[in-house]
């Protein structure tokens, strides 16, 4: 199970920073600066999550999520829990740049 959770925080934290980066002009050298980052951070701990679609390699993995919902809190703590199954993991922002692999 962690390595599906793994991935699905990848996934996330990679998609809220292409969102982010969009922009009209044609700059690759897009950085996420701290004001962006705090920004990222605040909409994350808002609420809690859910997955609604996850697919890997081809494949439909949303049963290893059905009925889990996902914190991201303060201290860059996420907790992912169904009511029965709690697991406690971190999260972090990186961008293109990071080394995400840590």
């Amino acid at each position: 199970m962690k390595t599906p959770l793994i991935k699905f925080v990848f996934l996330i934290i990679v998609s809220l920073v292409s969102l982010n980066s969009c922009s009209n002009n044609n700059n690759d050298d897009y950085l996420i600066t701290n004001d962006t980052q705090t920004q990222i951070e605040g909409h994350m701990k808002e609420l809690s999550w859910h997955i609604t679609k996850y697919i890997d390699s081809g494949n439909n993995e949303i049963s290893h999520f059905t009925g889990y919902n996902f914190t991201f809190g303060a201290n860059n703590v996420l907790t992912a829990t169904n009511g029965t199954n709690t697991y406690i993991g971190t999260w972090s922002i990186t961008d293109s740049n990071s080394n995400d692999d840590s």
